[in-house]
């Protein structure tokens, strides 16, 4: 089975450098369509099987109201697909134009899983995806900026994870800006592996520092390959993980 986790920053693109980064914020307000047709692409010729989509827009003025997940899913074939707003129903964000259609969503072929949204207790970004499917689960997540609020989500996301009585899978984009340290205290009482091994650096895209995005998997989880495209279609690069139960 294949899974591929992207945070495709809304379809923005990807600039050559922080200065052209800040100067293309613009892009923000105003996706160029270009942009979400090279992501359809880029997708569709490594036909993953399940697709985490992090920072997806369902459909606000910045993309002339077309729903990204369901054009990447018409590009899969007309996967199943399931998307929802990243904030809580009491949020600011469910209030602001653009923001209201911020979400995070999961794309599967050949499958249709019960899914379950979670909300963490703390922060602004508080989204959990789960997928239930025959044989593990799946949860997508995309946490706070902020360190000590991280701090807290995990602890959250660990008490929604270790009731699962399947083998789990933890992606998405963790934001650890200060190492991926922080998530060993979580990974140990999940007994979750980092299946990057080398820690290969994810963001941003035109020079890779950081690794920000994450694929989490139990034990019982086979990896028969992992890595990481080189590809200019966000600020983050995505993930590519081959693995079998």
């Amino acid at each position: 089975m294949r899974l591929l986790t992207f945070n495709i920053a809304y379809g923005t693109g990807s600039a050559r450098d922080m200065k052209n980064n800040l100067l293309s914020a613009h892009h923000y307000l105003k996706a160029p369509k270009r942009n979400i047709e090279k992501i359809c692409r880029f997708i569709r010729s490594h036909q993953p099987d399940i697709v985490a989509l992090v920072e997806v827009d369902t459909g606000s003025f910045r993309t002339g109201y077309e729903d990204q997940t369901r054009l990447i899913a018409e590009n899969l074939d007309d996967a199943f697909y399931c998307s929802e707003i990243k904030y809580h129903e009491h949020s600011l964000g469910r209030k602001i134009p653009i923001l209201r259609k911020q979400a995070n969503a999961v794309l599967c072929r050949n499958n249709m899983p019960i899914v379950t949204y979670h909300y963490l207790p703390v922060g602004f970004k508080r989204l959990v995806i789960e997928l239930d499917l025959p044989d593990f689960k799946l949860y997508l997540v995309h946490l706070a900026l902020h360190w000590a609020t991280r701090q807290k989500q995990y602890k959250a996301l660990q008490e929604i994870v270790q009731g699962a009585e399947k083998p789990c899978i933890i992606t998405g984009d963790f934001n650890t800006f200060k190492g991926c340290g922080e998530i060993h205290d979580m990974c140990s009482k999940l007994k979750l592996i980092n299946v990057n091994e080398s820690a290969l650096p994810t963001w941003p895209a035109w020079k890779p520092e950081k690794q920000l995005d994450f694929m989490l998997c139990s034990e019982q989880i086979r990896v028969d390959n992992f890595r990481i495209p080189v590809v200019r279609c966000s600020d983050h690069l995505p993930l590519i993980l081959d693995f079998h139960i």
